[in-house]
């Protein structure tokens, strides 16, 4: 495959087609003919580069998504078996991967969704299986994954490491001393050695593994392409084709009389009958599973299928009248522990977890529980620590899994630390949610290195992603539910921890949020429309009175949700912004600008921050830039002049 693609990396998949094998042909359960069977065992190619091992043993294995054909296009443009593995092409691939470590953490939280899924329901019960290699074992996401794996005891979670002692740059020892091994036995997990090409030092490992009351650690000492006479053990077999002399030095060396892409029938037939031993696992479970009551089957179906039941829908809709009818100044990040409390019993599939900030970002509901393996993971409320990495990742691995929504939170600043989970879930098309507060320069004296300046516009730039920033606690219900309601892309929601002053005081029924944009203020023969979101939208409507006084008039915008905004018509676009109209049409946000100029068009402005924030108390900073009711007054009339 990598031969014929002219690129790829040959060298990890040569090594691993051992315990691969063994892997497949006595340990993981699998049904081609049903290969999204609930209950099948998880399989993650962590090390992604390596996708030739899996596309191979998913095409022997019967898996009809994937074909002779599929192999020999391996890396061209428009095939189905590209360079890494990618979640939505065909079954048996359980998550993209590539980003080295990614995969592992995601495997983690997967392993988490199926403990909790069989609290909720026994019937499920399986093993997360994650592939990986030295690469992943440099990522500090890695660790991340394992401290927590080894906490919450994932007992069916285990790690098959492909300990090749092999990177791009050459040998390992030229960055690394330390004892993996020991590493995690520390970090609570049982672990178990093998060499990596003895069939049945590699089984007795994996048994161990199963029989294990921990998750496991399996070191599987391989040579990096294996077989291949002067590059085997060699760096240089890592990423490129071995060219066509060593391809058929390495067929004599291995005994391989069969010329490319020919598999004898014989060897065909054995790994199509690797599956047999699973048919009486796979029908008793189905026969279990008729056995359930029809309303534990509505109700698996339904955490499927990611639909809202009515009680959620009500109980939001109930806080979100009570919330126009009693309005309070608040920071919009206290409207997340109310949503949640009231969410708790209506939907139990709504896990939260929070990076050590439960309390301040709102994300830990008075109602809500710690979940710890003493307690038979009980609760809905998971405490990640301070590993925003991992916690991303492993957000992705619940959504993969499916029959949960389950969150995230930080500080949006520490964004940062997640994007590359993030830019993966948008790339999935999975409905991760990432709950942020802190939003903006109005994080009191904490200064710069926590002001949320550039989040909004990095994030805003992902494909898929949608960026929720609620203005008020009744905007906050509103965008929380359609979050939940989505099915295929992840978001953010983006709460201050400022003081804001109500902008929703009248109860509407409508989802106002729900078209990304709307107007707040309407101001008849306006001048001036001012856009903005977040609690910068009760600055815009302060500002609109005493332009008012002045005589200006003035509409205002809210955008809880600029990717919503830009999906609408460009009739009501136009309408929004005021494009049909001779106005002035200003953006404002106390973050960097996000491009609004692009989407208001000529003559437009934004009124924002150009550059990292100063220490100071929230107050005082947004009337030092201008940002507060007065200052963008004072910069409309300017421009008005």
């Amino acid at each position: 495959m990598v031969e014929k693609a002219g690129s790829g990396h040959p060298g990890a998949a040569m090594g691993m087609a051992d315990f691969f094998t063994v892997l497949f042909s006595d340990f993981l359960r699998f049904d081609p003919e049903n290969p999204n069977w609930e209950n099948r065992d998880r399989l993650i190619l962590s090390n992604g580069h390596a996708s030739t091992i899996l596309y191979s043993a998913l095409f022997l294995a019967g898996f009809q998504d994937i074909s002779l054909a599929d192999l020999k296009r391996y890396r061209e443009f428009g095939a189905n078996t590209t360079g890494h593995p990618e979640y939505l092409h065909y079954s048996g691939i359980e998550a993209t991967t590539g980003p080295l470590g990614q995969g592992f953490a995601m495997a983690v939280g997967m392993a988490m969704a199926e403990r909790l899924l069989h609290r909720d329901c026994p019937l499920f019960d399986h093993h997360t299986y994650v592939v990986l290699g030295d690469g992943c074992l440099m990522e500090g996401i890695s660790y991340e994954a394992a401290a927590f794996a080894g906490r919450q005891n994932l007992s069916k979670l285990i790690l098959l490491f492909d300990d090749n002692s092999i990177t791009i740059e050459g040998s390992t020892n030229l960055v690394t001393v330390e004892d993996r091994v020991k590493i995690f036995e520390n970090m609570g997990w049982s672990c178990f050695c093998a060499d990596g090409h003895n069939r049945q030092e590699i089984s007795e490992a994996i048994q161990g593994a199963k029989e294990s009351r921990k998750p496991s650690f399996v070191a599987l000492k391989t040579k990096i392409g294996y077989g291949a006479p002067s590059k085997e053990g060699n760096a240089n077999v890592h990423g490129a084709p071995l060219g066509s002399e060593e391809m058929e030095a390495t067929r004599k060396n291995l005994g391989w009389p069969y010329p490319p892409f020919e598999i004898p029938q014989e060897g065909l037939d054995l790994w199509r009958s690797f599956s047999e031993r699973n048919k009486g696992l796979v029908e008793n479970w189905k026969n279990a599973y008729r056995e359930l009551s029809e309303v534990q089957k509505g109700e698996l179906a339904r955490r499927r299928n990611r639909d809202l039941p009515t009680e959620a829908i009500n109980a939001l809709n109930q806080l979100k009248e009570e919330l126009s009818k009693n309005p309070k100044r608040m920071p919009t990040r206290k409207a997340t522990p109310l949503i949640v409390d009231r969410l708790a019993s209506a939907l139990p599939e709504l896990i939260g977890g929070s990076g050590d900030l439960g309390e301040s970002n709102g994300s830990l509901g008075a109602t809500m529980e710690s979940i710890f393996p003493e307690n038979n993971y009980q609760g809905n409320y998971i405490h990640y620590g301070i590993r925003e990495h991992f916690l991303a990742a492993a957000i992705n691995g619940f959504a993969i899994y499916g029959c949960f929504k389950s969150y995230g939170s930080t500080y949006f600043v520490f964004s940062d630390y997640m994007r590359p989970a993030i830019r993966l879930a948008a790339i999935m098309e999975v409905p991760s949610i990432f709950l942020y507060s802190h939003d903006s320069i109005g994080v009191g004296p904490d200064g710069p290195t926590h002001q949320a300046v550039e989040q909004l516009a990095s994030l805003r730039n992902i494909p898929r992603l949608k960026v929720y920033r609620p203005a008020d606690s009744v905007e906050s219900v509103e965008c929380w539910k359609l979050v939940l309601e989505e099915k295929h892309n992840p978001s953010a929601i983006v709460m201050s921890r400022q003081d804001s002053s109500p902008v929703r005081t009248r109860h509407c029924p409508k989802n106002l949020s729900e078209k990304g944009g709307y107007q707040i203020l309407k101001v008849e023969e306006d001048e001036v429309v001012l856009i903005s979101s977040g609690t910068d939208v009760s600055f815009c409507l302060e500002a609109s009175k005493i332009l008012k006084d002045s005589g200006i008039r003035t509409s205002v915008v809210s955008v809880p949700c600029l990717e919503r905004l830009l999906e609408q018509s460009e009739d009501y676009k136009n309408e929004l912004f005021g494009k049909n109209r001779n106005v002035l049409r200003i953006a404002v946000e106390s973050a960097i600008d996000s491009g609004w100029s692009k989407w208001l068009g000529d003559g437009s402005f934004f009124f924002g921050m150009e550059d990292f924030g100063l220490t100071g108390a929230s107050n005082d900073l947004f009337r030092h830039y201008g940002l507060d009711g007065e200052g963008i007054a004072k910069k409309v009339k300017d421009l008005m002049i």
